[in-house]
């Protein structure tokens, strides 16, 4: 009855619970099994979407240019942000270690210093 979709959602939730699964964690699979099963039930129970064509005389691609603008702005924003954190954390801490200065993390290589195993 769960579409493959959601069926490997809730196995993938599933196995990520299984190591720290305490009494508490059935009832919150219990709800994201139910969920899943409501949400499959809802898509085979409505009925399709007909979608009938207009003729106007506007052109095919009216929405190219707004899909244009907002690429750009989002271009324009994200790296506005980049470029603002990065001068906060310049401007706060140097060009040195940021945080904690008697540590240093490293994430990945021979002599990383990961907590998570």
């Amino acid at each position: 009855m769960i579409s493959a979709r959601n069926r490997s959602l809730v196995f993938i939730n599933a196995i990520h619970v299984i190591p720290r699964f305490t009494p508490q964690r059935i009832v919150t699979e219990w709800v994201i099994a139910l969920n899943a099963v409501l949400c499959t039930l809802l898509v085979f129970a409505l009925p399709p979407l007909t979608v009938t064509p207009r003729e106007t005389d506007e052109p095919a691609c009216r929405w190219k240019p707004v899909l244009i603008r907002t690429a750009l702005a989002g271009l324009a924003g994200a790296l506005t942000a980049s470029l603002l954190g990065y001068s906060v954390r310049v401007g706060l801490f140097g060009n040195g270690p940021t945080g904690n200065i008697y540590t240093e993390h490293i994430r990945f290589g021979p002599n990383n210093t990961n907590d998570i195993r």
